[in-house]
C-alpha cells in the first residue's frame, strides 16, 4: 500500500525529523514507527533560529544577533526592521566581504547576508513578555517577515521557594 504524509512547515526551517506511528494487519509487525527526515527551506531563513530571545539578568547588556538570507540564494534586501515591544531596539546591517564570518557559531555569515541585532534598551527592571520583530524585505513571498520575540529579565538574586513560613516551637 501507499502512505501519504503531510507536514505543516509554517514557522519552521532547517533539518527536521518527524515520526509516524502505523498500525498494520501484518501479524508479525502490528505496529511500525516510520521516521521522516527532511529539510524545510523558508523563503527568508533566520539563523540560528526563527525567534529572537532576549534573556538575561537585571543590569546586563541583553541582545541577540540573527543572520538573515534568502532561501533561494537570490540577494536579500532589508528596508526596515522594528519591534512591537517598547524598549527593544532593532538594527540591521548588510554583511560585506570584510565583515563576513564564515566560521562563526552559531550562525556563519557570508557577503550578502544581513545581521539583525535585537537589543533591550534598559534591563534594570525584571520583565517577561513577548512580541514580534517586523522586517521589511524584497522577497515577493515575505515582504513582511515576522520574527517572534521573547524577553525575559531575571533579578540578580532570587530565592526558591520565594516564601518561607517559620513556626514557633
Amino acid at each position: 500500500g501507499k502512505l501519504k504524509v503531510k507536514v505543516r512547515t509554517k514557522g519552521i526551517q532547517g533539518r527536521r525529523t518527524k515520526s509516524i506511528a502505523v498500525t498494520t494487519n501484518d501479524p508479525a509487525r502490528r505496529n511500525l514507527r516510520l521516521q521522516i527526515i527532511f529539510h524545510s527551506q523558508s523563503p527568508v531563513e533566520v539563523l540560528p533560529q526563527l525567534v529572537a530571545n532576549l534573556n538575561g539578568l537585571s543590569g546586563d547588556v541583553i541582545e541577540q544577533t540573527l543572520v538573515l538570507h534568502r532561501g533561494d540564494g537570490q540577494p536579500l534586501e532589508i528596508t526596515d526592521a522594528v519591534s512591537t515591544r517598547q524598549g527593544v531596539s532593532v538594527t540591521y546591517e548588510k554583511v560585506t566581504e570584510e565583515t563576513a564570518e564564515p566560521k562563526a557559531r552559531p550562525a556563519a555569515t557570508q557577503a550578502g547576508d544581513w545581521r539583525l541585532t535585537v537589543r533591550l534598551d534598559d534591563s534594570s527592571q525584571e520583565r517577561s513578555e513577548s512580541g514580534t520583530i517586523k522586517v521589511s524585505t524584497n522577497h515577493p513571498q515575505r515582504e513582511l517577515l515576522l520574527i517572534p520575540l521573547r524577553v525575559r529579565v531575571r533579578p540578580l538574586l532570587s530565592f526558591q521557594p520565594n516564601r518561607v513560613h517559620l513556626r514557633a516551637m
